[in-house]
């Protein structure tokens, strides 16, 4: 796995060096955003406390590399207006220490609100959920092979379950961190 990646079903990946850049460049809060909801530049300029012309740089970078697709176009008064959405539902990021304090905890801050917000709603909905943690022994040499692995069987599932007609199947999330945790007690 690349230091950045972002990734769906089916892995959407660019040049290496630009993605780095575009992470380092606010490009994964405008990236995770976008999943969120589709969005317009002057939004997510707003909504991020950018510039215009920095986040139409950002965008125009990620449109390219098809991390993110036109969603539409609104014309008004001769002004093109583009609304863009992520091509993906799911991202996997690799954070290393060379990511500033704020780009890691804009990540764990995202996906710890999916999750509270996921969760809340279950709850208050009276709806079953699975709620665990999982300690797996793992040499440091063969993460990136587990999460390859845990990848293949999400997609593996999807494919079955996509061309099901079974009206009980529905869409799931699964939030997985690896980081070095505490020796679980046995």
């Amino acid at each position: 796995m690349t230091p950045s990646q972002y990734g769906s079903g089916s892995e959407v990946q660019g040049k290496p060096e630009l993605l780095e850049r575009l992470i380092k460049d606010r490009g994964l809060e405008v990236f995770l955003s976008i999943m969120d909801k589709p969005s317009t530049a002057g939004e997510l300029a707003d909504r991020l406390g950018c510039s215009r012309a920095k986040m139409n740089y950002i965008l125009d970078s990620m449109l390219k590399q098809e991390f993110i697709t036109l969603h539409s176009e609104k014309v008004s008064g001769g002004i093109v207006e583009k609304c863009y959405s992520s091509k993906a539902d799911t991202f996997h990021l690799l954070v290393g220490s060379s990511y500033s304090d704020s780009e890691r905890l804009s990540a764990a801050m995202y996906i710890l609100g999916v999750v509270k917000t996921a969760l809340l709603t279950n709850m208050n909905r009276g709806d079953l959920f699975h709620m665990g943690m999982v300690h797996a022994k793992v040499p440091v040499s063969r993460i990136d092979e587990y999460m390859t692995r845990l990848k293949e069987l999400q997609q593996e599932f999807d494919d079955e379950n996509l061309v099901s007609n079974d009206p009980d199947c529905e869409w799931h999330t699964l939030a997985v961190s690896m980081f070095r945790g505490p020796t679980p007690s046995n």
